[in-house]
């Protein structure tokens, strides 16, 4: 099926289907022969468009030699015939004698038929057309109503989980908020988008051009965005909260960490643990920065000393009893 008759009869096997002229239509095509490639289309859109009155069948290759080598299978002096061969090859020389009548009748209606049938199928295809046109602007419709409806319904739920933390006194953790505050962020962008692009089409469909649509358009985003100027504030506000969060968080992991040092510091001073721990005392404590008075210098100076010295009379009385004698000043 690959020359301009195939493709001008299944044009006019379409016809035929849409104006009612014949309720069903089967094509028969061999298993593995090309078909080109505008003519599977039409196939396929008379498949699509009439799926209960149009039939598409493939005979399978084995079947088509078959039924080959039955219309040529002979023997000398003698023809093979099969049962009702003989009835239906004369039913089909009776029409093949009626087709030049047929079709010279057809002639003569063909343009008045033809032109009728050009406007009524111009005329379904607008109406066609027109109603997938409705139809997708009327989902486009839908779906952004419900974008709309689930963001303001995601920044109220957010607002409310916000309060409910702050007469707690329970601080929500600032990967939660992070995470809120990039998905709300993300549902409000595709609310712009989708409104932006509304508003383009509606422009093109208007007939303005391209320089009117491009100054047209910032006042209609203007427009779009006044009604939600509390609820982008709610967003905003949301992502300082989930800043400050983060910021805190790390604050008490930096004060936990310095922490964590004094203890190992503590640990391992060789000094007695009582005398380590006081000495750290004299340190800035974990969080605080605070300024040092005046004279702190030397009278940590003067602590390091005192520390330096009993460390070292504490060790000559450990060698005193390791000789077996009684340290001086003991009694």
């Amino acid at each position: 099926m690959r020359g301009p008759n195939d493709l001008k009869e299944l044009r006019n096997d379409r016809i035929l289907l849409e104006n009612g002229i014949i309720d069903h239509h089967t094509i028969r095509t061999v298993e593995g022969e090309p078909i080109a490639r505008e003519a599977q289309q039409l196939i396929n859109e008379m498949a699509r468009d009439f799926p209960n009155r149009f039939e598409h069948q493939v005979i399978p290759r084995s079947v088509a030699r078959q039924i080959w080598a039955l219309g040529l299978q002979r023997e000398p002096g003698k023809q093979l015939e099969l049962d009702g061969v003989r009835d239906k090859a004369r039913e089909q020389a009776a029409r093949q004698r009626q087709a030049p009548a047929v079709s010279l009748v057809k002639q003569r209606e063909s343009p008045t038929v033809s032109l009728v049938r050009t406007e009524e199928q111009q005329r379904d295809r607008s109406r066609r057309s027109e109603e997938a046109r409705q139809r997708k602007d009327r989902e486009r419709a839908t779906r952004l109503q419900e974008a709309k409806e689930r963001l303001s319904r995601a920044v109220a739920d957010q607002n409310r989980r916000l309060a409910e933390a702050r007469e707690q006194g329970q601080p929500v953790p600032a990967q939660d908020l992070k995470k809120s505050h990039e998905g709300i962020t993300q549902q409000l962008e595709a609310v712009r988008a989708m409104e932006a692009a509304q508003a383009r089409e509606a422009l093109e469909k208007a007939g303005l051009g391209a320089k009117q649509i491009e100054a047209m358009e910032p006042i209609l985003k203007q427009a779009r965005e006044t009604p939600r100027l509390d609820m982008v504030r709610d967003i905003d506000a949301l992502g300082a909260a989930a800043q400050d969060a983060a910021k805190a968080q790390q604050r008490r992991e930096e004060i936990e960490r310095q922490r964590e040092q004094v203890r190992d510091r503590v640990e391992r001073s060789p000094l007695p643990r009582e005398v380590a721990q006081i000495l750290e005392l004299g340190r800035p404590q974990p969080g605080e920065t605070p300024r040092p008075a005046p004279g702190h210098e030397a009278s940590q100076a003067r602590l390091h000393y005192d520390i330096a010295k009993e460390r070292q009379r504490e060790q000559e009385r450990q060698r005193q009893r390791g000789l077996g004698r009684e340290p001086e000043g003991s009694a």
